[in-house]
């Protein structure tokens, strides 16, 4: 249940932002909010993270499946093309 919950944030963070991003774009466009070169810097450095630990985790993920594959297949003797029960 941990890694789950894990392997939500950055779909999570990704959620937030476009959220955060149409809210100040809905303020923009009715001339009520500016942003400033600040929150510029902000966005970036929020959609680079996310994007960072998206394929962080994804490498993670992948990591341990192939060698969950691969204990399983010694475990068994089975061929690595076979299919496992």
């Amino acid at each position: 249940m941990l890694w789950a919950s894990i392997g939500r944030i950055p779909g999570l963070f990704l959620y937030a932002y476009v959220g955060t991003l149409g809210q100040f774009a809905v303020r923009i466009m009715q001339h009520k909010n500016y942003p400033r070169m600040i929150e510029y810097w902000i966005w970036g450095g929020v959609f680079v993270t996310t994007t960072l630990l998206l394929i962080v985790l994804g490498r993670v993920a992948y990591r341990t499946i192939q060698t969950s594959h691969a204990s399983a297949i010694e475990r068994n003797g089975a061929r690595p093309g076979m299919l496992l029960r």
